[in-house]
């Protein structure tokens, strides 16, 4: 039976952030001009108004919470398939074993193609993208059955819940991995348009408070001259 202990490992919980730290500081910014500008009366902006720009801000920052909570669950659908697959490479090892007891050393390595145990690298394993792996967990399950193993501990009882478990959070991965995509180009679109109002509100103080500009843009919320 081959050494498991590398495919065996806890997987490691790697913190990352949702969102960009810029996006958020651009969405914080939008919200406090949005207020300044609404008592700043002087201030026009020939082609966008300050009620506008308070629907375009608010837009902005609803989607930013909508990305955040969508990241958020995906990390905890990736994790959970990250514990499954645990689970599933420490019962590979025992169907290894029902190999070898079966079919002796001789022919047990050349079985394994059979049960969706592939060479891979220097081992051999299922496969550990999400499509090749759910494929191999139904030729688990027939070969179990070819072979009259059914009623093994880890036989097609257990089998069978991995491939329900696997299936449904590899395709609930790929659904949210969609939805992030879509999320993820309209924040992008609708960020642009932010920082666009926000550049000609910087560049209409300046031109209005030619000697305090850097303490008015302060007072409006701004930390830099152009985002």
């Amino acid at each position: 039976m081959e050494n498991s202990e590398q495919n065996s490992e806890k997987p490691k919980v790697v913190k990352k952030r949702t969102l960009p730290a810029k996006d958020l500081e651009i969405g914080a910014v939008a919200t406090l001009a949005v207020a300044k500008w609404k008592i700043s009366t002087w201030l026009v902006l020939l082609w966008f108004t300050q009620a506008e720009f308070a629907t375009l801000a608010a837009h902005f920052n609803a989607i930013l919470r909508s990305r955040n909570q969508s990241g958020g669950t995906k990390k905890g659908v990736v994790q959970s398939v990250k514990l499954l697959n645990v689970e599933i490479n420490e019962a590979v090892v025992y169907v290894k074993g029902y190999i070898l007891e079966k079919f002796k050393k001789d022919r047990a390595t050349s079985m394994y193609d059979t049960f969706g145990i592939y060479h891979i690298n220097k081992g051999h394993e299922m496969p550990r993208d999400y499509e090749g792996r759910k494929e191999a967990l139904n030729v688990m399950i027939a070969g179990l059955v070819e072979h009259k193993m059914e009623d093994k501990e880890y036989g097609l009882d257990f089998w069978n819940d991995m491939k329900k478990r696997y299936d449904a959070l590899a395709d609930q991965t790929g659904a949210l991995s969609s939805s992030i995509s879509v999320s993820v180009g309209e924040k992008n679109q609708t960020k642009k348009e932010v920082k666009l109002v926000l550049n000609s509100l910087i560049k209409s103080i300046q031109a209005n408070y030619p000697h305090t500009w850097k303490e008015e843009l302060r007072a409006w919320g701004f930390q830099k001259e152009r985002y």
